[in-house]
């Protein structure tokens, strides 16, 4: 049973505690109850029990030192559902894209690949479908823009560029047709054309034939995005 305040007795008891921590008490200096009620007269003034506040004795397993916190007011606000958040993209392509529908059946195939392939999941062939999409998307842009993508063999023959060198045909024509094009294809140059990329044409193409090898689906969802410019300027943005 506790006849005092419970709160007043738990400051009472941590100071008996921390005293015989510190060493301020022992068994050897509060031997007698006279030494024993000196201590306690030793408290500041609000440790002090006040005698003129009577507290009925309350048994120890019915003290409760927590106090429920008082609901909050309800607002107007609080009424109106708040805005989902969106979930993070696991496809390695979004749903819906900024530029338009490619006009061949592959081209059209892989998007639709790319907008529902969980590239967490499915990681080697989220990386097989970001780079034949990018290949065919560069060699559509050139052919479009009537862009010459050949150069001369040892023996003069005409032979058709690598990607790597159609990426640059690519980018330079982009910019040279409007120069507010150009930050936007730091991305791409960064992420697709940047030999040190995880995702860059080079590492795309080890994805395939290095059997030691694998993308990671971050990696694969940014590649993807700093395309966006290419893909825009390809398609034609929606």
């Amino acid at each position: 049973m506790l006849s005092s305040e419970p709160k007043w007795a738990l400051r009472v008891l941590k100071k008996i505690i921390e005293d015989v921590r510190d060493g301020v008490i022992d068994s050897r200096n509060l031997n007698r109850s006279s030494d024993i009620e000196n201590y306690f007269k030793s408290f500041p003034k609000n440790l002090q029990k006040d005698e003129s506040v009577n507290i009925n004795p309350t048994p120890f397993k019915e003290i409760n030192l927590k106090q429920r916190k008082a609901a909050p007011k309800t607002t107007q606000k609080s009424h109106q559902k708040s805005k989902a958040v969106p979930r993070p993209r696991v496809t390695l392509a979004p749903r819906k894209h900024n530029f338009m529908l490619p006009a061949t059946t592959k081209a059209q195939n892989l998007l639709r690949e790319a907008s529902s392939l969980d590239a967490g999941k499915f990681t080697i062939s989220a990386a097989f479908v970001l780079r034949s999409f990018v290949e065919l998307t560069v060699n559509e842009y050139l052919d479009s823009n009537n862009i010459n993508k050949t150069k001369s063999s040892s023996n003069g023959n005409p032979i058709e560029v690598d990607l790597s060198k159609k990426l640059e045909l690519v980018v330079s024509d982009i910019v040279s047709k409007d120069q507010s094009k150009n930050p936007e294809l730091n991305g791409f140059r960064k992420q697709i054309m940047n030999k040190k990329s995880l995702v860059s044409i080079q590492s795309l193409n080890d994805f395939v034939h290095n059997r030691f090898q694998i993308p990671t689906a971050d990696a694969l969802r940014v590649g993807w995005d700093s395309c966006v410019p290419v893909f825009i300027a390809t398609y034609g943005s929606v």
